[in-house]
């Protein structure tokens, strides 16, 4: 039986934060690009 996996601790910018808001609102970004910024955030 697999355990709880550990979260890691991600070091952002500011303008990182922003570009990856921005991708994952977007429309016309493909769909595995939006949920990876996602979840970045």
């Amino acid at each position: 039986m697999a355990g709880w996996r550990q979260a890691v601790e991600l070091a952002m910018t500011d303008e990182e934060i922003e570009t990856l808001t921005a991708l994952s609102r977007s429309r016309t970004e493909p769909a595995r690009r939006v949920s990876r910024a996602a979840m970045l955030l």
